[in-house]
């Protein structure tokens, strides 16, 4: 290409020529001096700094646009391609990795964290196919015409399937299977839903967007989606009682006081573990915990607050191994095996809820995670959350 004057001209094969609207459609070129898209009057071209230009033969209207709009929406293809490829980037190599666990180490689909498909050779095929879409696009957005069509073809798949897995969700609120501490609420599948439908708008829209103002906008993006899908699991999942009829009903510890006291979020754990087991949805209790601020260990603190709400000494099992979330999972597996434990309801507080059950699902373990119901919002819960995020994160890739 070549500037002559404020014009910009095209050489097609060796000839200049005026390049028609689609040219400037395809490429982002904006013209630098409005005054030189002025239409030519009476058959005569727009003359620019002195040269002439020769004369357009066709409708002008197809040539000359305005330059503000072209600006416009420019910078808007720019955003949504931009914004795009960082959740492309995201969830294409999530899904694949993913993919990959489900054939090397054959765990429980992982990718049921974020669209839930029935297990079968089939959606596993589509799940590939969508991740290696999604790769492809963050890596190179501006697509062929046989990649487009394959690619929004794939991506709207998901999107259907996100979709439907919302109406499951709202189905069994509506039914009362499950409940939420949420006033209005939203499943993690509607953000999904969400995300595929920007990503496959851009997929069709197939503009292109590279260098460094796209990287300022993609990095950004991948980096916040990295932290906002553990935060939106808390938000989402861990609202979501799913409480039933289990075997057992195991309880994560937190601090107890030397004088045997429970702490106000043990106490909240505890006491929603109770009403379970009131209610009849199970016949044991396990504790889990480490040693307490005293001489009292936490899981007997545990125990004596519950038998104080009503519940027998025999209903009790005691792990006094439960120092991590690891660690409670690693012996919730001989308890299990031993008691003959088929499923589980697991209590915590909502933040530690989506690590617990990603836990539990790598273990091969049957969980149904219920949330505490807390007699107030904890003061340190923005710092519990954000320490979660890592936690999240680090045991996903353990």
């Amino acid at each position: 290409m070549r500037r002559k004057g404020s014009v910009m001209r095209v050489m097609h094969s060796g000839i200049d020529s005026q390049p028609d609207d689609q040219f400037f459609v395809r490429y982002g070129i904006i013209f630098a001096d409005p005054r030189s898209l002025r239409p030519a009057v009476q058959g005569r071209a727009p003359v620019d700094a002195g040269h002439s230009q020769p004369p357009i033969r066709h409708n002008c209207s197809e040539n000359i646009f305005n330059v503000e709009e072209r600006l416009s929406f420019d910078w808007s293809s720019l955003m949504l391609t931009s914004i795009a490829r960082g959740l492309c980037a995201f969830f294409g190599m999530f899904t694949l990795w993913n993919c990959v666990l489900r054939v090397v180490k054959d765990v429980p689909d992982p990718n049921r964290w974020w669209i839930g498909v029935p297990d079968k050779p089939l959606f596993f095929i589509l799940l590939v196919g969508a991740a290696l879409t999604l790769c492809a696009y963050a890596i190179r957005p501006f697509q062929s015409a046989w990649r487009r069509r394959i690619g929004v073809a794939l991506i709207t798949s998901a999107f259907v399937i996100a979709c439907w897995n919302a109406i499951v969700y709202y189905r069994l609120v509506a039914d009362a299977s499950i409940t939420t501490r949420l006033a209005v609420p939203i499943p993690f599948s509607l953000v999904v839903a969400v995300v595929l439908g920007i990503v496959s708008i851009a997929m069709y829209r197939n503009r292109p967007a590279g260098g460094i103002r796209c990287f300022s906008v993609s990095a950004p993006v991948l980096v916040a989606t990295i932290l906002a899908f553990p935060l939106l699991q808390m938000v989402c999942f861990g609202t979501t009682d799913y409480r039933r009829n289990a075997d057992a009903i195991v309880v994560f510890g937190a601090r107890a006081y030397a004088d045997g006291r429970l702490s106000d979020a043990l106490e909240d754990r505890m006491r929603t573990a109770c009403e379970l087991f009131h209610a009849g949805l199970a016949q044991q209790i396990i504790c889990s915990g480490g040693p307490g601020d005293g001489d009292i260990h936490e899981v007997e603190a545990m125990r004596d607050y519950a038998m104080s709400l009503g519940v027998p000494e025999t209903a009790f099992v005691l792990d006094r191994n439960g120092l991590t979330t690891a660690d409670t999972v690693a012996e919730s597996n001989d308890i299990f095996e031993q008691y003959e434990i088929r499923s589980a309801l697991v209590v915590s507080h909502g933040y530690h809820l989506p690590r617990i059950k990603q836990a539990y699902q790598q273990a091969g373990l049957t969980v149904y995670t219920v949330p505490a119901r807390p007699k107030y919002v904890l003061t340190k819960m923005p710092v519990f959350m954000a320490r979660e995020v890592a936690a999240f994160w680090a045991y996903y890739v353990r």
